[in-house]
Parts: C-alpha cells; sequence; structure tokens
C-alpha cells in the first residue's frame, strides 16, 4: 500500500407517508423541522417488506420504473441528508463550520423574481397545480463530478467547496438523494436556480486527498499559540496510507480545446444515471432528454454562453462551473 509521509494526520417516525402512485397508503404526517426547516415526510412501509424503488419529490413517493437503489434524504444511514446536519454525521461539518447554523440548500426563485413567495418554503407546496411552481422553473439537470472514496466522502468534498447537490450516484450505482428537487443546491453559476444537480463519485486526485487532511491538522495545530503545542499534534508526524481510490486508473478526455486526464464513470453508474435521468424527465417537463449540439450535430463539449437558458441534460463545463466531468460519454446516455 502506497504511503505518503509528511504533515498530514484523521434521522423511526412511525408515520407513512401519502404516495402520489396508486398502492402507496396511508397517513400523512407533518413533520415541521427546528429553526424554519421544510417539512420532512418518512415513508414506512410493513415490517419486512421493502419499499418499493422510489424518489422523493416535493416530499412524496415517486415510484420508478425500472430497477435503481436509492437510498433518500429521510432514510437511516446509509442515506445523506442536506436538511438535517446531525442525520448523517461528519460529512456536514465542513458546510457547518463555514456557515454555522445555515442550511446547505436554497429555495428556488420563482420566474417573476418574486422573492416572499420562494418556490420549496415547504415540501408539500408550492409544488403542483398552475402556479410558478417548481415543474414550471426546473428545466436542466447537470451532471457534476464528486471527488471521494464513496458518497459521504463526496459530499463533504463537495461542500468543502461550497457546493452541494440533489443526487450522487457512488461508483456501484447506488444513488443517494440527500436533496428534494423543489429546493435548489447551491452551485457556482447561474444554473443553479434552474438545475437538478446529480454528482458523479470519482476517484480522488492526491491534492483532493492530501487538502483535507493538511487542513484538519493545521486546525488541530493551531489551537494553541506555543510552537510545542502545534508540534504536539500527532497528525502533524504521522505516516498517512493512502487510500486506494487515489491512484485509480484515469484516461484522457477534451472538454473544449484541453486535452485532461479524468476519471471514467463506471457501467453501474452509468446505468443508475439513465434511469434517474428517464425519472426526472418524466417528472419535469420542460428537461428534454438530449444535450446540448455542435454544428456536427454531435453533442457538444464545451461551455455554453447560454447554459442557464438550457432545457436539457448539461455537463458541469457546459455551465462553465468546472471541466468536469470530462470522460463522461453523453452519446450514451440518451435514447
Amino acid at each position: 500500500m502506497t504511503r505518503l509521509t509528511s504533515w498530514i494526520g484523521l434521522w423511526t417516525f412511525t408515520t407513512v407517508l401519502i404516495g402520489v402512485a396508486p398502492g402507496c397508503g396511508g397517513n400523512q404526517t407533518e413533520i415541521v423541522m427546528p429553526d424554519g426547516d421544510p417539512e420532512i415526510e418518512y415513508l414506512a412501509a410493513p415490517e419486512n417488506t421493502p419499499l418499493p424503488p422510489h424518489l422523493l419529490v416535493c416530499g412524496y413517493h415517486k415510484n420508478l420504473s425500472e430497477p435503481l437503489t436509492v437510498h433518500t434524504y429521510n432514510e437511516p444511514a446509509p442515506a445523506i441528508s442536506l436538511y438535517d446536519f446531525s442525520h448523517s454525521g461528519a460529512q456536514m461539518v465542513a458546510w457547518m463550520v463555514k456557515h454555522p447554523g445555515g442550511r446547505a440548500y436554497q429555495y428556488r426563485k420563482r420566474a417573476d423574481g418574486d422573492q416572499r413567495a420562494g418556490i420549496g418554503r415547504a415540501l408539500s407546496e408550492p409544488c403542483f397545480g398552475d402556479g410558478d411552481d417548481a415543474d414550471k422553473v426546473i428545466r436542466q439537470i447537470v451532471i457534476h463530478r464528486a471527488a471521494g472514496a464513496d458518497a459521504v466522502e463526496a459530499m463533504g468534498s463537495l461542500l468543502r467547496q461550497g457546493r452541494t447537490t440533489h443526487f450522487l450516484i457512488d461508483q456501484d450505482g447506488v444513488v443517494h438523494q440527500a436533496l428534494d428537487p423543489v429546493h435548489a443546491a447551491f452551485a457556482p453559476t447561474e444554473s443553479s436556480n434552474s438545475a437538478v444537480y446529480i454528482a458523479l463519485v470519482m476517484a480522488r486526485r492526491p491534492p483532493e486527498w492530501v487538502s483535507p487532511l493538511l487542513a484538519d491538522a493545521g486546525a488541530l495545530g493551531a489551537s494553541g499559540t506555543a510552537p510545542a503545542v502545534a508540534l504536539a499534534n500527532p497528525l502533524l508526524h504521522s505516516a498517512v496510507p493512502a487510500p486506494s481510490d487515489v491512484f485509480a486508473t484515469r484516461e484522457w478526455c477534451t472538454v473544449g480545446d484541453q486535452k485532461l486526464e479524468s476519471e471514467t464513470p463506471t457501467a453501474e453508474q452509468l446505468a443508475a444515471l439513465k434511469v434517474l435521468l428517464k425519472a426526472l424527465h418524466q417528472e419535469y417537463r420542460l428537461i428534454r432528454l438530449e444535450f446540448p449540439l455542435d454544428k456536427n450535430g454531435t453533442p457538444l463539449r464545451g461551455p455554453l454562453e447560454d447554459a442557464e437558458f438550457q432545457q436539457g441534460l448539461l455537463a458541469d463545463y457546459h455551465t462553465g462551473a468546472t471541466v468536469e466531468p470530462a470522460c463522461l460519454p453523453l452519446e450514451a446516455l440518451v435514447p
């Protein structure tokens, strides 16, 4: 095992949710989170009876037409939630440090810009009907990269960047829904109000693994002013084994005029992504199952000046946020 020697150290409610699909019956109970957080509906099943594959959309159960393993934000671990910071544990620490008491989601803005009636102030309304609802605002899906050995680590990486996401797809094809689509994820582009974000969990690169360790060691070492306090920090004097994902095989791919060495999504990730894209397309009628095309009619692999107005599928590099996921095979994701 490779070792790098350096200055490194390291949410049951018993209620049942009314489903929008037949066969998902029960009683609906409002659960109001503290500090003004949205209502979180808990979906339960008879003992020893697994739920069918589903997503939560506006807090409601949406059955999936194809097999897919999904852990939604209201389940116990290994689910990941961006609503309750104590829900999943340590991956939320970075966000809490930067934004004490803050939320890792935001309200979607109405098309008329009325901030007093932001979409998603609760997970039940406004979600459906003829008003300025989420299905009239959400018009695109942005697929991006999240570095980590697993979905928990990947969410931690996103939070350290000041980003969040709705879904993470682990390398084994398991999907973690961390945020309801009625709410907007944080992203560094104008697409954030109109997009559902899907993060592909990718192997970390050496700096992405080392930097958090150095930050942790530095924080502990700075707990006192005397040099001896910093030197007493064991993280500064230990050899930390490098995890196998750090040295994963990568390939060369082109984005715009850049040739990049990047990770290739697994077959399991691509299969799960196709099912998830179809489900979101069925729910949000403005989303088209197509990528932007170049003059030759093939999917465009580069930034778009009008990315926030696109109705369809985008990679993160289309929005200009990053140059990833550089090796995502766009052609394989659409019918």
